[in-house]
């Protein structure tokens, strides 16, 4: 079976921006937008995206609040209370439109539900039953700096951009 209930990753990948050990609650939000900073991450159905902007002299402090997002997110329960409210009402929209509900089960059907292109996220069966547990257990299991890809695009040359990444994330490259 399943080690968390489906649509696990999805939660916790939003979780992810929601708080870390460091900047709790809404100061990672402040810290990031004090730095001219944004982050999102989302979920594809073997990937993990963060996809962000900052300002050029502010690149070694967003990245590091990109690094604390990445490996000490702090999984608030207030804030995954409100992130399953939201994905609730989410799923009740798109339990009315056709497309969505044929696409779910197309994916279901062609890669089976333990293929992670059948899962299709979070279901009205599984939103409620995941919780911070889970998602501490996800992020442990299915994030891995290592082998990971990053690209930058603007005005950073790629010396100091190598220098800066490796002086943030260090050994967990």
């Amino acid at each position: 079976g399943a080690r968390w209930p489906e649509g696990t990753i999805d939660l916790m990948a939003e979780m992810l921006t929601e708080g870390t050990k460091q900047h709790r609650g809404t100061a990672f939000a402040a810290a990031m937008q004090g730095h001219g900073g944004e982050l999102k991450f989302s979920v594809l159905a073997d990937a993990l995206i963060a996809s962000g902007q900052t300002l050029n002299h502010q690149l070694k402090p967003y990245l590091g609040l990109v690094s604390e997002a990445l490996t000490s997110p702090e999984f608030g329960s207030k804030a995954a209370n409100s992130l399953q409210k939201r994905w609730s009402a989410h799923l009740k929209n798109l339990s009315t439109r056709p497309t969505s509900i044929g696409a779910r089960v197309l994916n279901r059907v062609m890669y089976g539900a333990n293929h992670p292109y059948g899962s299709p996220g979070p279901t009205m069966q599984t939103i409620h039953k995941i919780n911070t547990r889970h998602m501490r257990s996800a992020q442990q299991a299915a994030l891995s700096l290592a082998g990971s890809t990053l690209i930058v695009v603007g005005d950073v040359d790629s010396a100091t951009l190598i220098e800066t990444v490796r002086a943030v994330f260090g050994k967990q490259l």
